[in-house]
């Protein structure tokens, strides 16, 4: 690994000197082949990968069952972080700057999040934490109906109708509200 040295700003104030921190010109460093060549080798790393399964034996003239030998790899983070040592501000500098690397970002978030969802049903992960997740960082939301009840009073009913100058439509509106209190009853 390299040697870090600490270099001083014009204000006397360290600046850090990893790839991709402030100040430095390490990220920029990186040509498109290079960050394509890296986004590459990330969707190769988060995509499942089947093989046969070696504790499984097949009854005879069955077939092999297949396993993902990519299960525990769901963070696209881990890989760029943790495998390639990457600083995210380094991340963020490809995406900003080549497209094609942020498209290859986006599909490995598309790829964590359809593995999120698939393993949770599948019960390979927790479905908490999957759920956790999928509203934290890929705008999940729990959807609830509510049902409103208009319980505005009759007789204002009938008063805004008549103020307004329609022919109040008394049976129209007395079903409304029998079918209201019906709703409230049950």
């Amino acid at each position: 690994m390299e040697e870090i040295k600490e270099n001083k700003i014009d204000n006397g104030s360290e600046k850090r000197s990893e790839g991709g921190q402030p100040g430095n010109k390490n990220a920029q460093k990186w040509t498109e082949e290079m960050a394509l060549e890296l986004g590459n080798a990330l969707i190769e790393w988060i995509k499942p990968k089947y093989m046969p399964d070696p504790n499984y034996k097949p009854e005879k003239g069955g077939k092999p069952k297949t396993v993902d030998v990519h299960t525990l790899n769901v963070f696209f983070e881990k890989f760029l972080i943790i495998q390639r040592d990457l600083y995210p501000d380094v991340i963020r500098y490809l995406s900003e700057t080549y497209e094609s690397f942020s498209d290859l970002i986006e599909k490995a978030k598309k790829i964590q999040e359809l593995k999120l969802k698939e393993y949770a049903v599948h019960k390979k992960i927790d479905t908490t934490m999957s759920i956790f997740l999928l509203k934290t960082n890929h705008g999940h939301t729990e959807k609830s109906q509510i049902e409103t009840i208009d319980k505005t009073p009759l007789h204002q009913k009938l008063a805004k109708v008549l103020l307004e100058g329609g022919k109040p439509h008394i049976k129209e509106i007395l079903s409304e509200r029998k079918s209201q209190d019906k709703k409230r009853q049950t």
